[in-house]
Order: structure tokens, then C-alpha cells, then sequence
């Protein structure tokens, strides 16, 4: 899109040239830090903690909303949960915390989101349970494998 803006900069009169510097401050929100959101998926035990981002840009600055379970978070929730600009936070995690967050970042040239799905497993206590192949006594010669 911006490529096409740049052509049309240079082939049109002053006005063309007022369009496109208009249309050049508007940039729809994208994600800064894909890297960072490759973990879609988070499985933490009870009491633990979990930071989940979605840094994004744009112009004008987008503004961020975060969603658990397609339900807007609540001011005490919040308050719970420490919301940073583009960082939740959650920390001392209940089974009840569960579910599917998800950051809504817009601003007045577009949307976009992303959402996480968290686990809070809770801890068993019970003595821990081998399965799958269990190990055994090999013989190796020098160099082998």
C-alpha cells in the first residue's frame, strides 16, 4: 500500500500530493515483537505467574484492550492482573484464571489481535509416576552410542 502512495506522490498535482501526506500518517497497528508471541499455548501450575505481550505500532498510536474469553477485562481485574501498556500480567494463578486471552490493538485505520490460550494446571501431591519407556541398565563399548 505505501509503495502505491509513494507513485501517486510523484504523478499528481498538489492535491494528489496533500491525499497521499493525509493517507501516509495512517498506518494500521501491527505487532513489533511476533518473536515474543510465538507461545500461543501456556500451561504454568497454580501460584505461578505469566506475562503475555502484544507490543504493536501504528499511527495514530493504537490503543490496546485485552479480552479473556471474549469478555472485556474489568477495571478490578486489572487491578489484579497489572496491565502495562502492551503487557498482561497475571500472577498468582487460579485454576479459575484459565482461558483464552486475547489483546485487541486498533486505532482508527485498523485491528488487529491475537489471542493465548492459558492452562493453569494444578499440582498434584502425590509421589511422581514414571511412564512411557522406563530406563534400564545398558552396555555401551567405548565410543559407541
Amino acid at each position: 500500500d505505501t509503495g502505491t502512495g509513494r507513485e501517486r506522490l510523484g504523478h499528481d498535482g498538489a492535491s494528489g500530493g496533500q491525499e497521499d501526506a493525509a493517507s501516509k500518517q495512517w498506518a494500521r497497528p501491527r505487532f513489533t515483537q511476533p518473536s515474543k508471541m510465538r507461545r500461543r499455548v501456556i500451561a504454568r501450575p497454580v501460584g505461578s505467574s505469566v506475562r503475555l505481550k502484544c507490543v504493536a505500532s501504528g499511527h495514530p498510536r493504537p490503543d490496546i484492550m485485552w479480552m479473556k474469553d471474549d469478555q472485556a477485562l474489568t477495571g478490578l481485574e486489572a487491578g489484579e492482573h497489572r496491565k502495562k501498556k502492551w503487557t498482561l500480567s497475571l500472577k498468582n494463578l487460579r485454576p479459575e484464571d484459565s482461558g483464552r486471552y486475547t489483546c485487541r490493538v486498533s486505532n482508527r485505520a485498523g485491528a488487529i489481535n491475537a489471542t493465548y490460550k492459558v492452562d493453569v494446571i494444578q499440582r498434584t501431591r502425590s509421589k511422581p509416576v514414571l511412564t512411557g519407556t522406563h530406563p534400564v541398565n545398558t552396555t555401551v563399548d567405548f565410543g559407541g552410542t
